[in-house]
């Protein structure tokens, strides 16, 4: 499993232009600027599935490890998704969510929540689990 994922900067739409609400809407009232911006959250949304079916991957280790190398597994996996967070957390995802959200784009309706209620199952609660028994 990689250390670091980055997510791919947007190609379809320069999202330095959008710094207002006044911007996301201006955006989103172009359907070809919208198509851009789509396409940049779908690239965003395969690479996050990408990255979520890695870590869901059974480890290749013998049985005989030991826990020392389950919870180094566990605090790398923590180190990755934290790092993608403080990215989607980043002014180039909240822009584009902004566009989406303004435009009341389908992404937003169905397939965001559906990746979102994913990524909960399968992260967030296993990573509150192990932070709960992180005692180092």
């Amino acid at each position: 499993m990689e250390e670091k994922v980055t997510l791919k900067p947007c190609e379809t739409y320069d999202l330095s232009k959008i710094q207002t609400p006044a911007d996301y809407q201006a955006v989103a009232n172009s359907s070809e600027a919208l198509e851009g911006i789509e396409n940049c959250m779908n690239v965003w949304l395969k690479q996050l599935e990408q990255v979520l079916a890695e870590s869901e991957q059974m480890r290749k280790e013998a049985d005989d490890i030991g826990p020392r190398a389950e919870l180094d597994h566990w605090k790398k996996r923590m180190s990755r998704f934290n790092y993608l967070l403080d990215q989607i957390k980043g002014p180039d995802v909240k822009a584009v969510l902004g566009v989406l959200h303004a435009s009341q784009s389908k992404l937003i309706k169905v397939k965001l929540p559906t990746f979102l209620a994913h990524i909960f199952r399968t992260v967030i609660q296993p990573m509150l689990n192990i932070c709960s028994i992180n005692i180092f």
